[in-house]
Order: structure tokens, then C-alpha cells, then sequence
């Protein structure tokens, strides 16, 4: 079937005590943002379309499995995956619907993901898709890598996160091509270097527990404050 949300940007919420949710039809977002509160156990899967308009939000909450094998979700609006595991089949491009992965959610699936220039990612979960950034990638509590970062001279990686001891992580190491600025927490590179390519920055600003632990191929420019370790 289908169901139409049309708000006048107005937001809610779903709640159900349903463990299984299943779209084979159409879901349609216009000028509304509408958040499934799934729980812990709960499986959404969607085969058929989802439409998200520009002024749309579509967030997938409280646990539980996003299955996205085929289908298509489109529309140009977000989409936030906050603390549930999603297997996302399809290829994601940021400038056609921009995805959030925050709260310790998990990204997984076969595509890739696509970011950019002039597009900001958000991610503050972990990624297990390969992911190519030519724009503005912000990394928050616990970003982790576990398929391959590859970065553009116009990538611009930005860490920021809160309190003593967090940490980004790539599994894998990780090669910086454009400029990358840890502007708090710790960086960690893990099972191969982090390589600062020959014209690209890595900025490691002041504060305190800002640091990493890598390998370090310098090519480029490496700039560490003193408070920085």
C-alpha cells in the first residue's frame, strides 16, 4: 500500500509494540519529520520506495535492524540511523539524500557511500562501507572504521568529540589526501598507517587528552599544539 505524510513540518513520533515492520509499498515525506521508535528487538525492512523531500526527516531509533536490500529511498532529505544496526544494500550519494549515523549506530552493505563537495556526513557509529569523501565528513563519539576511507585533495575530516578518552578509530589504515583536523579526542589507526599524502594537513589542535595512536607516513604537513599528545 501507501501512506502519505504530509505535516506542515510538523515532527512525531511511531510507536508500536510490533517487532516486525515491512514496506513493500510507497512511504511518502513532504515537509514533515517523522522518527520510528523500533526497540531493541524490532526488524524494519523495506523493499519498495521511500520518499524523503528536502524538508523531510526520516529517523530509525531505540535499536533494532534496518534491512535495506532493494527498494529505493530518495527525495534529497535525511535520514538518521541512531543506535540501530542497518544493512543498506544500495549505493548512498550525500547531494541525492543525506545520511546520519550517530548514538553508536552500525552501517553495514555492500554499496558504497559518496560524499561530495559541498555535502556534509555525519557519523558517530560505526561504518562498515567503503566511503569516498571529497566534502566535509564531522566525526563524533566513537566514529569507527572498518572498510576503507578514501579521501580527495578536497576532503575535509573534522573530529570533535566530548570528554576524556573517546576516540575515532580506522581499522585498517588510513591515508589523508586532503585535511584532516582533530579538534578533540583521540585518533587511532589501526592495522596498516595513517599517511599524510604530499600536499594534504593533518592538524592535531590543543586540548587536553588530544592525541592518537598510528604509524605516521608524513608527506605532507603534520601540525601539533604543544597540549596535544
Amino acid at each position: 500500500g501507501t501512506i502519505n505524510s504530509q505535516g506542515g513540518g510538523v515532527g512525531f513520533w511511531i510507536r508500536s509494540g510490533a517487532t516486525v515492520w515491512t514496506n513493500t509499498g510507497s512511504i511518502n515525506l513532504t515537509n514533515c519529520s517523522v522518527s520510528l521508535a523500533m526497540g531493541s528487538s524490532s526488524v524494519f525492512t523495506t523493499t519498495g520506495s521511500i520518499f524523503v523531500d528536502t524538508n523531510s526527516s526520516l529517523a530509525f531509533n531505540y535499536g533494532g535492524m534496518v534491512n535495506y536490500p532493494s527498494g529505493s529511498i530518495s527525495g534529497g532529505g535525511t535520514v538518521v540511523l541512531d543506535t540501530v544496526t542497518a544493512n543498506w544494500a544500495p549505493d548512498i550519494y550525500t547531494d541525492q539524500l543525506h545520511v546520519s549515523v550517530v548514538e553508536g549506530a552500525t552501517l553495514s552493505g555492500a554499496g558504497g557511500i559518496y560524499n561530495p563537495v559541498g555535502q556534509t556526513l555525519l557519523v558517530a557509529g560505526t561504518v562498515n562501507k567503503v566511503l569516498t569523501n571529497a566534502g566535509a565528513l564531522t566525526l563524533q563519539q566513537y566514529a569507527t572504521f572498518n572498510a576503507p576511507v578514501i579521501t580527495t585533495p578536497s576532503s575535509f575530516i573534522r573530529q570533535t568529540l566530548n570528554g576524556f578518552g573517546p576516540q575515532v578509530v580506522f581499522n585498517g589504515g588510513f591515508t589523508n589526501n586532503g585535511v584532516y583536523q582533530v579538534e578533540s579526542g583521540r585518533l587511532s589507526v589501526n592495522n596498516g598507517p595513517l599517511v599524510n599524502a604530499p600536499g594534504a594537513t593533518v592538524n592535531f589542535l590543543g586540548g587536553a587528552g588530544n592525541g592518537g595512536t598510528f604509524e605516521l607516513v608524513n608527506q605532507g604537513t603534520f601540525n601539533v599544539q604543544s597540549s596535544s599528545q
